[in-house]
């Protein structure tokens, strides 16, 4: 499979996934959504939300990661789904469940970035520039603007012609 299919194939299962819960929003079923999203996780990593917010991100990562590579197609279902669970949330009121749903989305949106160069085809900068927007009103954590810095760093230096530096690890 080409990387073209392959990324298109994401695409189409996040497309899915997000038809669904955009409808249960419109009709202001927010614990419908709530539960699509929930067995949602369950289907992509055998745990629920609740679970999901509980543990560490470095423990989110490691279960969405074989033998060293991370898997991107549950990665970015998984920070899909926290952000529109977010949504839910500032919908409903709860500013502070919010919080914690795009923080965990955006960390992992940044780890999928850092992880996969050709991932900018599917318009994944533009939910972090979108989470950060719902999250500027907070200091974000260390490990976030470290993430951020790793993320620009490798945007914006590049190898150009022999003139500029390149970077080969992120870490």
């Amino acid at each position: 499979m080409t990387q073209k299919d392959y990324i298109l194939r994401i695409a189409e299962d996040v497309g899915r996934a997000l038809a669904q819960i955009i409808y249960h929003k419109e009709i202001q079923d927010y614990q419908g959504a709530l539960t699509l999203i929930d067995e949602l996780f369950k289907q992509t990593v055998g745990a629920g939300s609740g679970f999901l917010h509980a543990i560490s991100e470095e423990t989110l990562l490691a279960m969405l990661t074989l033998l060293g590579v991370l898997n991107v197609e549950k990665a970015l279902l998984i920070a899909t789904l926290l952000k529109a669970e977010g949504d839910i949330y500032e919908d409903q009121g709860n500013p502070e469940t919010a919080y914690d749903s795009y923080l965990k989305s955006l960390n992992l949106f940044l780890e999928i970035l850092l992880s996969d160069d050709n991932l900018h085809d599917l318009r994944v900068s533009s939910e972090v520039e979108d989470l950060l927007g719902k999250l500027e009103a907070y200091e974000l954590p260390t490990n976030t603007r470290r993430l951020l810095f790793q993320l620009y760093v490798c945007t914006f230096v590049r190898k150009d012609g022999g003139k500029g530096y390149h970077v080969v690890s992120r870490r």
